[in-house]
């Protein structure tokens, strides 16, 4: 089953991207995947919170975003507080935390600002994608990274995602439709 493209981008309307997997089906990683709509009634819906998070501007407005996906009544997976601190050691039990992290959710919510997509949050979103999980990036960043008007983001990553929000109050939008679409 697939679905249409929702960014706003011209450049990619009609387009269809993966639905999600049909509970039961076997995903990339071999798990069964129990995300359906019945399965979201019984508990808070999960949301996987990427982005950079690199210095502290970085850490604050992700946690800001953080907060305002907790304050309408989802459970998050915030990397930088859900992992231990990075060692030379632990780096595969993060990577292997992060992965577990957007396998479980229902929704990745990726943070797209700057001049060019973390490269992290790149891979989380294209990992993301190809499990079918529902997509929403936020670019708030004023400044154009391309000369076409219809594309915000990288194509790649804009044509990937279920919606491209401008904003927080957009953000809050975006995941109240799909609460009330998924419960």
């Amino acid at each position: 089953m697939a679905r249409r493209c929702r960014t706003s981008s011209p450049g990619c309307r009609g387009h269809r991207v993966n639905s999600a997997i049909p509970a039961g089906r076997s995903t990339p990683t071999g798990t069964t995947s129990d995300r359906r709509v019945g399965a979201v009634a019984d508990r808070k819906p999960y949301v996987y919170v990427a982005g950079p998070l690199f210095d502290e501007g970085e850490r604050w407005f992700i946690e800001k975003v953080d907060a305002l996906i907790r304050s309408l009544g989802f459970d998050t997976f915030l990397p930088h507080r859900d992992n231990p601190p990075k060692t030379a050691h632990n780096v595969h039990t993060i990577f292997e935390n992060d992965k577990g992290g957007i396998d479980r959710c229902d929704v990745i919510v990726a943070n797209l600002n700057g001049i060019t997509t973390d490269d992290g949050t790149a891979w989380e979103l294209g990992y993301a994608y190809g499990l079918g999980k529902y997509s929403i990036g936020l670019f708030t960043d004023w400044r154009a990274r391309f000369p076409a008007p219809n594309e915000v983001v990288n194509l790649m990553m804009q044509c990937s995602m279920n919606t491209l929000v401008r904003s927080l109050d957009e953000l809050e939008g975006a995941l109240t439709e799909w609460k009330l679409a998924n419960l």
